[in-house]
């Protein structure tokens, strides 16, 4: 009955409801759209992805206060530790609201940053909130529409990058073409990123995160689908694009999704080992092909840059973020409880820095009380949460994450719906993979990982409706 109840709410969708479906369709196309700026609010104004998503939460309060709507709260626990993580975060303020009001940095001032960073911080976890109550398309048809939404937003970023690509060697009209797109999509950072890939991204590493959404999908595309040799083009494109990017984050993810994606399409692994060795003999052939562009690229050598330290400038890189990191494990070892407050490491960090972190040159600008100059980040969100939250919001961050994770593994692992299909670890492998990669990202803006969390919600409210 449910199901029939899902396909006659699709098929008669409100205009309202259509919206609402269109937006979060274009939350999910725009992912990758994370260098875009209409308005100054702080690192959430850079994500495009973000920006159609607010809309309709906005829309959606507006129409909750005018037409006395009622708001659907879900019974999970991730939900509850979403709850609890966002209460730690304004009690961080609260035992830190003293320093707050005094501290003044590069002259920004602490306390506009705590208007700005709560704000963020609440718009940010009411999507998937938004997500969970205006949804409303069958519940068999939402795997496939993922797919959709991600397969069209690739095509989008791997149109720009065959630009990219053509002014790599040296296209004269390929050139013209990224610059005169650059000024639209990289509005936010400077011209140029040398021969390092990172498509419609802000950076090369942002790219990897990016592609750590996508693969599994394509892995699942290439098995379970019509048009195979379609996708295994799409797939042994990415792999190309995941090369020249140079991105240690790209890499490693690539490498942990392998070998997740193996051990969950086992069952089809006779069509595993044939596309692999045509897309490896694809790839292999077309870095041949590509001479100059390639040959200074050494896949292990960039991934021992993640362990190893000789002084190039991926590795001084590497030495500015353990620097940072360390920083933050400094600063949580002083504010242990609920640390300095949520947004407020970068007021910190130049009196935590350990001394061989200025051996990079990235980190004394970070560090100096200079207006203008670039304000301190922390390259890993866990590390972030501990100097900030302290260890009551890490604790409830991580049970929110392990519980999203859970329910990601539960839903392919559920066996009663007759929608259920192989296709649904996607969402965890996918999950897994921003996870990973958020262990050198220090945001909490990914709008798949918001998306996604509404979509669980919504999964297990119906599947309780479906058993009741």
């Amino acid at each position: 009955m449910e199901m029939q109840k899902n396909i006659k709410l699709n098929k008669y969708q409100t205009s309202y409801e259509r919206f609402n479906y269109f937006l979060i369709s274009l939350g999910l196309i725009l992912l990758p759209f994370d260098d875009f700026q209409l308005i100054h609010f702080g690192g959430i104004s850079t994500s495009f992805s973000l920006y159609p998503l607010f809309f309709g939460l906005g829309i959606w309060m507006i129409r909750l206060i005018l037409f006395h709507g009622r708001v659907l709260l879900p019974k999970e626990k991730s939900f509850y530790f979403l709850g609890a993580f966002y209460l730690a975060a304004i009690l961080s303020y609260v035992a830190n609201i003293q320093d707050i009001f005094i501290n003044v940095f590069k002259g920004q001032y602490a306390t506009d940053r705590l208007i700005m960073q709560i704000a963020s911080l609440t718009l940010t976890l009411l999507v998937p909130l938004y997500v969970y109550n205006t949804l409303k398309i069958p519940t068999e048809k939402i795997i496939n529409w993922f797919f959709k939404c991600l397969l069209i937003s690739f095509l989008l970023a791997g149109t720009y990058s065959s630009f990219e690509i053509g002014a790599f060697f040296g296209s004269g009209i390929a050139e013209n073409i990224r610059t005169i797109l650059d000024t639209i999509i990289h509005a936010n950072t400077e011209d140029g990123y040398g021969l390092r890939l990172r498509s419609v991204c802000s950076e090369a590493s942002s790219f990897g995160e990016y592609c750590a959404v996508l693969f599994p999908w394509l892995i699942g595309a290439i098995i379970t689908k019509r048009k195979k040799w379609f996708y295994l083009a799409l797939f042994v494109y990415l792999i190309l694009l995941n090369v020249l990017s140079l991105s240690r984050t790209a890499y490693a993810v690539f490498a942990i999704q392998t070998v997740v994606c193996i051990f969950v399409y086992r069952k089809y692994y006779k069509q595993i080992i044939t596309f692999a060795i045509l897309a490896s003999i694809a790839v292999i052939f077309f870095m041949i092909q590509g001479g100059s562009v390639f040959d200074n690229i050494n896949v292990i050598d960039i991934l021992s840059t993640i362990v190893f330290f000789e002084g190039t400038t991926q590795e001084m890189s590497n030495l500015t973020r353990l620097g940072s990191q360390v920083a933050a494990l400094n600063i949580f070892m002083d504010y242990p409880i609920l640390g300095v407050g949520y947004g407020m490491y970068g007021f910190y960090a130049p009196d935590y820095y350990p001394n061989w972190a200025f051996l990079s040159a990235e980190i004394l600008p970070r560090a100096s009380n200079i207006p203008g100059s670039p304000f301190p980040p922390v390259h890993s969100l866990i590390a972030r949460l501990l100097a900030e939250t302290g260890a009551i919001g890490i604790f409830f961050w991580l049970g929110f994450i392990i519980s999203v994770l859970w329910a990601a593994y539960r839903l392919y692992r559920y066996k009663r719906y007759e929608y259920k299909g192989i296709e649904h670890i996607n969402i965890f492998i996918s999950l897994l993979g921003v996870g990973i990669a958020s262990l050198k990202s220090d945001s909490m803006y990914s709008p798949f990982l918001w998306i996604c969390v509404g979509v669980l919600w919504l999964y297990n409210r119906r599947k309780e409706e479906h058993s009741a």
